[in-house]
């Protein structure tokens, strides 16, 4: 760590001083100091900067400076508080500016000059003067206490106390000492609100210049914007981190050189730049797709150089994302983990995985069936990723012609072939560069174009169609498949080397039907988002345990739909969609407390629940059965007091218990007459 070493003329400005200076530097900087009232005064023989508060104390402290080390002198300035209260004094007041010695008394009337007061008589003060007269208006000192030479003098006390150092003597020791800028540009900024400028002449412009130049670095750094200032003669004037960054070359490298000769392999720039005045122009610069704007720097109608604006494709994207004007375009991903829902084991398992590789840039394959979530997982990795400010672009692999696709993922060049626009097209690879290209139906992927795409993954360059230049491109790969593409491997319809260069992270979500305590999460969270409320009876909880929901949660959102309109608080088994009423989906415990509830609905609706009424009505709303199981789950039922079976037509009647049982394990939603009671009316009335 850099160290700072003080010296003055006693304890009380040494302590100041060394206050001060750690304040400004902070941590920084480590600060000691040496004062004549210290004894024994012990060399310095360690520090990187010697700072000294007037000629007089250099000259006394000399031979305690052991080191060879850079000598600076304190340059100091008011308060502005304090400078306030000076430029209340009334012109033509006669003032005595007191100090410890001649040369600091001097210097204080001369600062205030620099300041701006210049309508008052001041006089210097300091011990060993003779004061000729005594009739002043004002006295300018550090403090009373520290003057016993002052006498008896009646004006009003302006005490300054010590004054503070100014900014251009802390820009010197930044200088020297080659703070890191970013701390630098902190301090400098800080001091602005409390200390005034002092120097007049050259040395006031250049403090001036240095202080708006940290001013404008400070602005310039904080743009998402690249910016390239040129002066009349396209020299490099500035050029803020984002610049320096988007074209891979630091500043120093090409400060005050000329702009073609930097640019001179970037055509499209070129172009462009010879147009005059661009606005938010589309093109490619050092391989990345941007807008560009260029214009005039003037004063008084005269110009003094090119102000030229570089912003990143995918920061423009991510702008109109917030504001979704892009979603259509395919550009932007909306899904995040949160959207993911299940509580199996299996898919915490694939999600915890799934988030350790959105920390990285390597390609992932997604494997699942139709209606798993692939793309919903491809849009989590990328916006949890460090490219989610990037653009997000999707493309069916499975769904254009070879041709369309390569021109899609690679792009063309005018005159490319029949057909092709003026001015050539670019691609999907180019144009997610920055952000991640997701390739669902990879294994659709032509034979022709997988050479291609493996060359992509391996070089992170492209050569569009129709072009002969390497364009290179900053894209993550996430690709998607619904087949077994290990053995088209095998088949010798999938390259081998392009699996492996796609797989470095494989994920493999399961279906529906492997993670069956997932499911009633899903459809309640697919109803809450359609802002439907409903409640879930055992049997329908049953049947979307057991049926094999081929199309996943496509299949689930279809369902919704469907319940959505024909059912209004409660789902049964009874109100899905008659294709879907299989008894497969039921055991023999599930179908006896099916009869079970149809006996407690029938004795609602005041109806006969015989064997035949209730084999007639099971068969209607659920699914086929013979009046032979009914009597036999009838008699189960009986066994267990969940109902009294009473001879005649009147049929059965469900006993506390078995409205209980009913309840307590969810077959019956409601006590009162339920849903597929009424529905049962409903359809029933005609048949009994």
């Amino acid at each position: 760590m850099k160290r700072i070493t003080i010296l003055s003329i006693d304890e009380d400005s040494a302590q100041f001083y060394k206050e001060q200076v750690t304040s400004i530097f902070k941590e920084n900087i480590i600060v000691d100091y040496r004062n004549l009232e210290m004894v024994p005064i012990l060399p310095v023989v360690n520090t990187d900067l010697i700072l000294y508060t007037d000629p007089e104390i250099i000259n006394l402290l000399i031979d305690k400076i052991q080191c060879n080390v850079s000598q600076l002198m304190m340059k100091r300035t008011i308060p502005k508080a304090i400078l306030r209260e000076i430029n209340k004094i009334e012109p033509d007041s006669r003032v005595l500016v007191v100090n410890i010695n001649e040369f600091m008394a001097n210097e204080t009337m001369a600062l205030i000059y620099q300041l701006g007061k210049t309508d008052i008589f001041m006089e210097p003060y300091f011990p060993g003067k003779n004061l000729a007269e005594k009739d002043f208006d004002y006295i300018i000192h550090v403090a009373p206490e520290k003057y016993d030479f002052l006498g008896d003098i009646k004006a009003k006390d302006i005490v300054t106390g010590h004054r503070i150092l100014d900014v251009s003597n802390v820009l010197d020791i930044v200088y020297i000492l080659n703070i890191d800028e970013s701390i630098a540009r902190e301090i400098i900024l800080n001091m602005m609100s409390v200390v005034p400028t002092c120097w007049y002449g050259v040395n006031y412009s250049m403090e001036r210049k240095m202080i708006s130049e940290a001013q404008l670095d400070y602005i310039l750094n904080d743009l998402d914007s690249g910016v390239l200032i040129l002066d009349k003669d396209n020299d490099i004037n500035t050029l803020n981190k984002t610049f320096s960054k988007f074209i891979g070359v630091s500043e120093k490298d090409i400060a005050y050189k000329n702009f073609f000769e930097v640019f001179k392999d970037e055509e499209n720039l070129i172009k462009l730049f010879e147009k005059g005045e661009v606005k938010e122009e589309l093109t490619t610069v050092n391989g990345i797709e941007c807008f560009v704007t260029i214009g005039d720097i003037e004063y008084s109608d005269v110009s003094y150089g090119k102000m030229i604006l570089i912003k990143e494709y995918f920061e423009v994207v991510e702008m109109f994302n917030k504001s979704n004007k892009i979603v259509k375009s395919g550009y932007f991903s909306k899904y995040t983990f949160d959207n993911i829902i299940g509580n199996s084991s299996s898919m915490r398992r694939i999600v915890n995985e799934a988030k350790k590789f959105s920390k990285t840039d390597h390609p992932v394959l997604i494997l699942g069936e139709t209606g798993t979530g692939k793309e919903l997982f491809a849009g989590a990795i990328h916006n949890d990723s460090p490219r989610k400010k990037g653009p997000f672009i999707a493309i069916n692999c499975s769904t254009l012609s070879k041709t369309l696709l390569e021109s899609e993922l690679f792009g063309y060049e005018e005159g490319a072939f029949t057909g092709a626009k003026k001015g050539g097209k670019i691609g999907l690879f180019e144009r997610a560069s920055g952000g991640t290209l997701f390739l669902d139906e990879i294994g659709d992927l032509p034979m022709e174009l997988q050479p291609r795409l493996l060359r992509a993954l391996e070089e992170q360059s492209i050569m569009r169609v129709g072009g002969d230049k390497v364009v290179n491109i900053n894209t993550r790969i996430i690709a998607a498949t619904n087949r077994n593409i290990m053995e088209m491997v095998e088949r010798g319809e999938f390259r081998r080397d392009l699996l492996y260069r796609l797989n470095v992270f494989e994920l493999d979500i399961a279906p529906l039907r492997e993670r069956p305590e997932d499911i009633t999460c899903i459809l309640s969270n697919l109803m809450s988002e359609k802002g439907i409320s409903r409640k879930f009876s055992r049997g329908f909880e049953i049947f979307t345990r057991n049926y094999n929901w081929l199309g996943n949660a496509r299949e689930l959102k279809n369902l919704v739909s469907y319940l959505e309109v024909m059912t209004e608080k409660e789902i049964y088994f009874y109100s899905i969609p008659a294709y879907l009423k299989k008894r497969e989906y039921f055991n023999e415990d599930c179908l006896k407390y099916l009869v079970l509830n149809l006996i407690h609905c029938l004795n609602q609706l005041k109806l006969s629940s015989g064997r035949r009424t209730l084999e007639r009505v099971f068969s209607e709303v659920y699914f086929k059965i013979s009046e032979v199981e009914i009597r036999n789950m009838v008699n189960e039922l009986e066994s267990l007091n969940f109902i009294e079976v009473s001879t005649g037509r009147a049929g059965n009647n469900i006993t506390e218990m078995g409205v209980e049982f009913l309840v307590n394990e969810r077959y019956l939603l409601n006590e009162e007459e339920s849903e597929v009671a009424i529905k049962i009316k409903e359809e029933m009335d005609e048949k009994l």
